[in-house]
């Protein structure tokens, strides 16, 4: 008989049965851009082979003569007037990090993430310079989203921890370059992915409250919100994994006969009147629990299926705030269903360049729109709403983050062809209208049209059953006029 005595109780920071292994070093792929496999991945933080440098070590030359090349870079603009990006490299404290928890937990398919995903696409795309003198803007990578819940920052807003290492950061900036006074910050990105967005920042720390704001809340001072139209960039939430994928394809779904007349289900918050979704949520579930045709539930997560079937078999899909934003305007575009924008004053995504007008119905004074809803959208004439879908079916991609690292995990299924289509290149078309007022609509959007046919009509590998937007009807759009406004 032999007796095996395990050996649990190694020091920190070691692992293994005999601890010889580290707790430290992490997979590359928990840390930015994988560092470009050039590096290891220590506590979320590359360290470079000799000779690289940056962030994810996509910088530098090899010194041992090994072909370290990157990928190509990724962009949807390629001539002289796509705007240019100077990335703060920072230290880890401000970013990689804040990761390092969990065994390196990657928030970014997880509503918050956009800091993340923001910071990795944009070391890797056609918009870096690594001359800051040359940049347009410049990026500030302090990643709220993992502070929000490892480092106890706060939900909603910062908490006054989050608002300090903000001016730190700053502070930062400001002793080791001297890009930032020039214009007092006013061309500096910075990310939030909370749900209103960088309210408490643009109050709390004046430094930084000329900065141009990137966040998915767009509501402005009468919605307890600090978005500047025209200045700041409203972007969407990085919808939960598998989300897009079960709205976009219908297969195995029922389709619902009669259709839904509209459909929201989500928090309700029924003891909160008017805090939560300036009292919309609350406000349809007692006017319409009852009514034929419109769908009113609390809760969506339990029963996803259901979630989805409800979405894809209605004519409009309610978009309501909730204590800032929402991701219903962006999942019912993904699943083809026509949001129904009811979140007064509040700028959805990327307003700047996209037709919202021709894919969405909004109302205004949404409050005193409750009691009539049903007439108001019997009204609204089906070849109406048909035509709203078939815009739909061009902009969809642009609301989702895509990942471009091939390795990754991804809702979407062979989606990296609609890669140049989505929210990151948005931002990126967003910045080249402030710059140069040039386009009107993005000059890709015909290309990016084709690339959803193309990807509706491949059913992409892996995938035993593909229908897309099966339980609608839609045209394939006509041209959109790429004149400036």
């Amino acid at each position: 008989m032999h007796c095996v005595i395990a050996l649990t109780g190694c020091y920190p920071g070691f692992t293994g049965p005999q601890c010889g292994g580290s707790t430290a070093e992490r997979p590359q792929r928990a840390c930015l851009n994988g560092c470009s496999g050039r590096g290891r991945c220590i506590r979320n933080w590359c360290h470079c082979t000799p000779g690289f440098y940056g962030i994810d070590c996509s910088l530098g030359s090899s010194t041992d003569g090994n072909d370290h090349s990157l990928p190509s870079l990724i962009g949807a603009q390629r001539d002289e007037r796509a705007p240019k990006v100077y990335i703060y490299d920072l230290p880890p404290r401000f970013n990689g990090w804040m990761h390092a928890g969990d065994a390196g937990w990657w928030q970014d398919f997880d509503l918050w993430g956009e800091d993340v995903v923001v910071h990795r696409r944009a070391l890797r795309s056609v918009y870096r310079v690594d001359d800051p003198s040359k940049a347009d803007f410049f990026l500030v990578p302090v990643w709220d989203s993992s502070a929000m819940w490892q480092m106890n920052w706060g939900f909603r807003d910062l908490l006054p921890t989050g608002v300090r290492v903000h001016k730190e950061a700053a502070e930062y900036i400001q002793a080791h370059w001297p890009y930032f006074n020039r214009k007092g910050g006013a061309d500096h990105l910075w990310v939030f992915g909370h749900d209103q967005g960088g309210w408490r920042i643009r109050r709390k720390l004046p430094l930084i409250a000329k900065g141009i704001f990137i966040s998915p809340f767009g509501g402005g001072s009468a919605q307890r919100g600090g978005h500047l139209a025209g200045h700041d960039i409203v972007c969407p939430p990085v919808l939960y994994s598998g989300v897009p994928l079960g709205l976009v394809n219908h297969a195995h779904r029922r389709k619902k006969s009669p259709q839904n007349l509209a459909f929201f289900q989500g928090k309700l918050n029924l003891h909160i009147p008017y805090e939560y979704s300036f009292g919309i949520r609350q406000g349809l579930y007692k006017a319409h629990r009852t009514t034929p045709r419109i769908v009113v539930k609390e809760g969506h997560e339990a029963n996803r299926e259901a979630y989805y079937e409800n979405m894809c078999g209605s004519k409009f899909c309610v978009a309501a705030a909730g204590f800032g934003f929402s991701t219903r305007a962006y999942e019912a575009a993904t699943a083809g269903c026509v949001p129904l924008i009811m979140q007064d004053g509040i700028q959805q995504a990327f307003e700047e360049i996209l037709p919202w007008d021709l894919f969405s119905l909004r109302l205004n004074a949404s409050l005193a729109q409750i009691s009539h809803l049903a007439g108001t959208l019997e009204s609204v004439p089906e070849q109406t709403v048909k035509a709203m879908r078939s815009r739909l079916f061009c902009v969809w991609p642009r609301f989702l983050w895509l990942r471009h690292d091939p390795d990754a995990l991804t809702p979407l299924p062979g989606a990296t062809r609609l890669l140049e289509f989505d929210a990151f290149e948005s931002i990126a078309w967003t910045l080249r209208k402030r710059l140069h007022g040039d386009i009107r609509w993005p000059r890709d959007w015909e290309q990016g049209c084709l690339e959803v046919s193309r990807y509706f009509a491949t059913r992409p590998i892996g995938s035993q059953e593909w229908a897309p937007w099966a339980n609608f009807d839609f045209d394939l759009p006509s041209p959109m006029p790429l004149e400036a406004s």
